[in-house]
């Protein structure tokens, strides 16, 4: 009898086993990644609404989505801009010196910006949604490659993607920039005295890259153990019905 006991156990246990649901998920919570995953490349063209810059420019970008809610990414612009009048060479005791420069330059900036999605802190991550709605801010540095001269500045703006598949989204994007004056080629006695702005937009594409593109939900560790716990409540029950019946049994005989 104690072996039948046994086996009766062993195969309530397997039952058990094979009708485990799945495991709850936790809203608003996901597992993080590791390095190499959900990462993006991003290109597009930027319409500039005024300052030195010519209207249209390129900028491509590479980015990491670190949390559903935080990302970085670092982006290089460039092609054209226009040249003030004119330029101070240099400062002297009692004045400066001006020369008329060129009609127009040649310029890379590089920019860094920290992404927020907003969008997923306030209604929670989820994969398939179709609109995101994205603040950043971070710093530039900007490079006249004509005159050769550095500026440095800083930038803010909204990022909007729209999903169009699981690797691929549309992007419109708005901005406003702020470099040195030096980087139109004009020079202040004070370099933040004067400034080059901007304000501009952006359309183009985002392409996600890396194994994973995505975010698992995390379990909700709690719900699983109350599962569990009440499926060994209704083993133990099974159990001594089992027992029970074994028991009437050997009475019997």
């Amino acid at each position: 009898m104690k072996r039948l006991s046994t086996l009766i156990m062993l195969l309530l246990a397997i039952h058990a086993m094979a009708q485990e649901p799945d495991q709850p998920l936790q809203r608003g919570r996901v597992v993080t990644n590791g390095l190499l995953n959900n990462w993006f490349v991003q290109a597009g063209v930027q319409w500039n609404e005024n300052g030195v810059w010519k209207p249209f420019q390129g900028k491509v970008a590479v980015g990491k989505w670190w949390s559903p809610s935080v990302g970085t990414r670092a982006a290089l612009t460039g092609l054209q801009g226009n040249c003030d009048a004119l330029s101070i060479a240099s400062f002297r005791e009692g004045g400066c010196v001006l020369y008329p420069t060129k009609d127009h330059f040649s310029h890379l900036t590089i920019s860094g910006d920290v992404l927020f999605n907003l969008t997923n802190i306030f209604m929670g991550y989820q994969d398939d949604r179709l609109w995101n709605f994205i603040p950043f801010a971070g710093p530039a540095v900007a490079r006249n490659c004509s005159s050769g001269d550095y500026a440095l500045g800083l930038q803010l703006g909204l990022l909007n993607t729209f999903r169009l598949n699981r690797r691929l989204s549309a992007h419109l994007e708005v901005g406003w920039q702020r470099l040195e004056a030096s980087f139109a080629d004009r020079w202040a006695q004070s370099r933040w005295g004067n400034h080059a702005r901007r304000c501009y937009a952006e359309v183009g594409l985002t392409l996600n890259i890396g194994k994973q593109t995505g975010w698992q939900k995390a379990p909700d560790v709690e719900a699983v153990r109350l599962s569990y716990e009440a499926e060994i409540e209704a083993l133990n029950a099974q159990l001594e019905d089992a027992n029970a019946e074994i028991e009437r049994l050997s009475g019997e005989e």
